[in-house]
């Protein structure tokens, strides 16, 4: 259980950073993912190493389709939030507009967490026992081998 535990919270550190794992299940980057698509190679050699079968590929996909679209509008609106943040803070804007404005930005991180945690706890319902642990294995491998990449 507690294998379980920090499996899902290394994948949920991963979602949160703005890998789309299912993405890279169905072995192909999302043509939304712009330039976030950089990583798509390694995580799909990784999800690759978990031998899925051609439905759980599918179901995968399926997974992504369903929560990519809504992930790459919030970021797209979190990255424009960051943005007015740091021109507010070269301007003289009071710090409860800063204030606000550091809300948004937190608000919207949460709404993609969220929705990345769903979508790992579906991905996580598509894998057999042994490659759950398998991929939990994985990604704490990843983790370990980049340090400091969290925004924690």
């Amino acid at each position: 259980m507690n294998k379980l535990i920090t499996g899902l919270a290394v994948i949920t550190l991963f979602a949160g950073a703005g890998v789309n794992t299912a993405v890279l299940a169905q072995g192909m980057p999302s043509p939304a993912m712009g330039n976030e698509n950089k990583g798509w190679m390694k995580e799909d050699k990784m999800m690759g190493r978990l031998n899925l079968t051609p439905e759980q590929r599918q179901k995968m996909a399926a997974v992504r389709e369903k929560y990519w679209p809504q992930i790459s509008s919030l970021k797209e609106q979190l990255r424009a939030e960051r943005n007015i943040l740091r021109e507010m803070m070269a301007k003289n804007e009071s710090e409860t507009n800063l204030r606000n404005q550091h809300q948004k930005i937190i608000a919207l991180e949460q709404k993609i967490q969220t929705l990345s945690f769903e979508s790992m706890l579906e991905m996580r319902n598509i894998l057999t026992p042994e490659q759950r642990q398998q991929w939990g294995d994985l990604l704490r491998q990843r983790q370990a081998s980049r340090p400091g990449r969290h925004r924690w």
